[in-house]
């Protein structure tokens, strides 16, 4: 297939909804799917998966033939879907294309809970992961917390994580898709209940540090040791910063560096979202969902989801 048969001009109309409207303007291209060629155009049976506009390769690694990306409508069908979740909520889209499309929807701020005083509050979140890794679209109700602005997901929380499995075409399935994104909005009662229930909570959060990334072995190089107290003394500086900044009592905190259970898991999430250094340009929403994968972030909430049960 030529370069012309594969791409077609996304000249789908403009969305009246001005949400949908901007994740239109913010990807305006399309990704497909072309043969990779060996010498002398020998056909290899492999392909690759390349963007309309600019020509970048979107996927290091090849696909089959069988394989079908999905595409700016779907993306769209998506985003339509998530405005679904919280309906007549206001609002608007985050989006980031790296790989995949990513989406995140904030519905306003009428879905406001406090944690603690009137200063630490979060707000749900609907992130969409649709990318071309070979993995089914992903569907998150996250939270958004103002005191750090740390947006985080939580995988032991029951009903916040939907995966929607597609062979192109979402368009077509948008009741299902919509019955899947309003039974999101049952796991912000949940999400709420788990957040508050680790405000109650109270840890050392040296021993915590000291079990989620393992203490450095007798035989660690001066290197070594720096870095892993570098990074202790970061993620305390968060919880010192955080609670001048909420108002909390004793913000220099005792000699174990007691703290809640909540207190521990923004000061994990937010080491890993704004602290960590990431190669190349990498912004706020993506550095969300890099945290979001990474061992240390997920071995934190399953430690944490234990201590609130």
């Amino acid at each position: 297939m030529t370069y012309d048969e594969v791409f077609q001009a996304n000249d789908s109309p403009v969305p009246e909804d001005p949400r949908l409207a901007s994740v239109h303007r913010e990807f305006p291209f399309e990704v497909g799917k072309l043969p990779v060629t060996g010498p002398d155009n020998m056909h290899t049976g492999f392909y690759g998966l390349f963007r309309s506009d600019t020509g970048a390769v979107v996927r290091s690694s090849s696909v089959s033939r069988v394989y079908q990306p999905h595409t700016s409508a779907d993306v769209l069908a998506l985003a339509e879907a998530a405005l679904t979740t919280f309906p007549g909520a206001s609002g608007e889209f985050s989006v980031d294309f790296n790989g995949g499309h990513c989406l995140s929807f904030a519905p306003g701020r009428d879905h406001r809970t406090s944690i603690f005083g009137t200063r630490d509050n979060i707000w749900p979140r609907i992130n969409i992961r649709a990318m071309y890794d070979g993995r089914p679209v992903r569907a998150n109700l996250g939270l958004f917390r103002d005191a750090c602005s740390n947006l985080a997901e939580v995988k032991q929380v029951q009903r916040c994580n939907v995966v929607i499995r597609h062979d192109g075409g979402l368009r077509d399935k948008m009741d299902r898709l919509i019955e899947q994104f309003q039974g999101l909005a049952d796991g912000w009662v949940n999400l709420q209940e788990w957040a508050l229930g680790l405000e109650e909570k109270r840890l050392s959060l040296r021993d915590f540090v000291g079990e989620l990334y393992g203490q450095p072995p007798t035989d660690a190089t001066d290197r070594t040791r720096t870095s892993w107290d570098d990074r202790a003394m970061k993620i305390l500086a968060r919880v010192r910063s955080e609670r001048y900044d909420t108002g909390r009592p004793d913000p220099d905190l005792d000699a174990e560096w007691t703290v809640s259970g909540w207190e521990a898991w923004n000061s994990i999430t937010g080491y890993h979202i704004h602290d960590i250094r990431r190669k190349g340009d990498v912004g706020q929403l993506r550095r969300a969902f890099l945290a979001s994968e990474e061992p240390a972030v997920q071995k934190a909430e399953e430690m944490l989801t234990a201590l609130a049960v």
